[in-house]
């Protein structure tokens, strides 16, 4: 009867147990039917730590390229692992448009939103680009008679670097319109690969730049000198105020030093080249691979390397240009009110964000991150675009002469092409999208990281997993 009774117990308990087992399986299995089950294949060949990384940076061909094999091999999504980061790479357009349903792959939140507002219904508007069409109108016109002046003066047979003369052009119209100042400068090796300065030294430019620098600081300390002493005449009306009266109005209040307040002045008088300088060194740090993007313990290596100090310095100089640019603009709001069509992109985001619900600090820093975003973002995909675009058109001159043809028809040889002739020139813009589609100035998208597990493509994503879409793959898949 005691031993009968035992084994009972025995048999319940483990009864119970294999109950507990079936329903965690269960539960396991429903869960993964609800996420969708199947998990993306995974490329073959990652090493520890450093995951697929060696395939990409080894390779003798583009990442992108690579990448695209890949695809042929593994399917339209697969998972690659950059150091300790997953990734899910998409190749096809059918799952692109899961970048933007599923909310998990942005970093959505108030600030996201405000910014995101504050782009579209503001800055990128089509009100708003009318209104500042002059820019972009003066700039080609500018740009167009340099290169004929250039060319004249070389009886009409001149090597033209045209990379560099789009740079400027791009840079030109887009800090114009951001910050209502002009983008301008000689192009100098350390302005885009830091350790070649010596270059510069060599070729007399630092020499050049010291004595123009001294020469510029006389010519703005007698401009200061003038406008400080025609105030103190009280010959200067309100409506009339340009921006050096307007800095001085400011300065001169009693608690800043005179030479203090004339180095401010002529300082920010100078913003143009110090603003290229800068700028071109945060187009090249922000090009690099660094280890720790991919392995973080590696991060000691960035300041061996230098890169972390350079990285500093550069943000500490892009803040204090855009921190002067945003004191003009507030400062000049204070002073005189802007027309409608005057006002550029740092105006319209001063009125905006100057509504008494946003700390002076925090709007500051709104205004200074998206004026950096539209310069980074505006700025190379249009100059790679446009280089490429000449480049095919030089290689297919059938291309050419059906898109000179055009506008003979449509514009005609006695003036420049406008922004209202684009609607009807249907071959140039056919050649503007095929130069896009050969060649996106993009290859890859810039990686999203799911905040939530998600599901692309029938795949289980899991949180943590970043989002690379292989625009390049996209644009020459066959089967579209």
């Amino acid at each position: 009867m005691g031993f009968s009774h035992h084994l009972q117990e025995i048999v319940a308990f483990y009864a119970f147990i294999f109950s507990i087992i079936c329903v965690y399986v269960a539960t396991s299995i429903a869960k993964r039917n609800k996420k969708g089950g199947r998990k993306p294949p995974e490329a073959a060949g990652a090493w520890p730590c450093v995951g697929h990384l060696h395939l990409l940076a080894g390779s003798n061909q583009l990442i992108h390229r690579t990448l695209g094999k890949m695809a042929d091999k593994y399917g339209r999504a697969f998972l690659i692992h950059l150091g300790i980061h997953r990734a899910l790479v998409i190749s096809s357009w059918e799952l692109m448009g899961y970048d933007h349903a599923i909310i998990g792959f942005a970093p959505y939140g108030s600030y996201w939103r405000e910014v995101r507002k504050l782009s579209t219904a503001q800055l990128l508007s089509n009100h708003r680009l009318e209104l500042l069409k002059h820019v972009r109108d003066t700039e080609v016109k500018v740009f167009i008679k340099e290169l004929h002046e250039q060319c004249a003066k070389n009886g009409g047979h001149v090597a033209v670097e045209m990379k560099e003369r789009f740079k400027d052009l791009a840079m030109n119209i887009i800090v114009r319109m951001v910050a209502g100042k002009r983008y301008y400068g000689l192009f100098l090796a350390s302005d885009n690969i830091p350790f070649l300065g010596w270059l510069d030294t060599v070729k007399g430019y630092t020499g050049q730049m010291k004595r123009t620098a001294k020469e510029l600081d006389d010519v703005f300390g007698r401009l200061v000198h003038e406008h400080r002493h025609k105030r103190l005449n009280g010959s200067i009306n309100k409506d009339e105020e340009d921006f050096i009266d307007v800095m001085l109005s400011v300065m001169d209040d009693g608690k800043t030093s005179p030479e203090d307040a004339d180095t401010v002045i002529k300082a920010t008088c100078l913003d143009s080249r110090q603003c290229q300088k800068a700028l071109g060194n945060f187009f090249y740090l922000v090009g690099l691979l660094l280890p720790s993007d991919n392995i973080p313990f590696l991060g000691w290596l960035d300041v061996v390397n230098g890169y972390t100090g350079q990285m500093k310095k550069t943000a500490k100089e892009l803040d204090t240009l855009f921190g002067r640019l945003v004191y003009e603009h507030r400062h000049k709001r204070l002073n005189k009110s802007i027309k409608e069509e005057e006002k550029d992109f740092i105006d319209v985001m001063v009125s905006v964000l100057d509504d008494g619900k946003t700390s002076a600090e925090d709007a500051d820093t709104v205004i200074k991150s998206t004026c950096l975003s539209l310069i980074l973002g505006g700025n190379d995909t249009t100059v790679v675009t446009l280089t490429w675009a000449l480049s095919l058109l030089l290689n297919n001159h059938h291309v050419l002469k059906k898109a000179q043809d055009e506008l003979s028809i449509h514009v005609g040889n006695n003036r420049q092409v406008e922004e209202s002739d684009i609607k009807n020139l249907i071959y140039l813009q056919a050649i503007v999208k095929e130069t896009l589609r050969l060649y996106p100035a993009l290859p890859l998208s810039a990686p999203r990281e799911a905040m939530e597990d998600c599901i692309i493509g029938g795949f289980h994503i899991p949180a943590g997993t970043r989002l690379i879409v292989n625009l390049w793959k996209m644009h020459h898949d066959p089967s579209i």
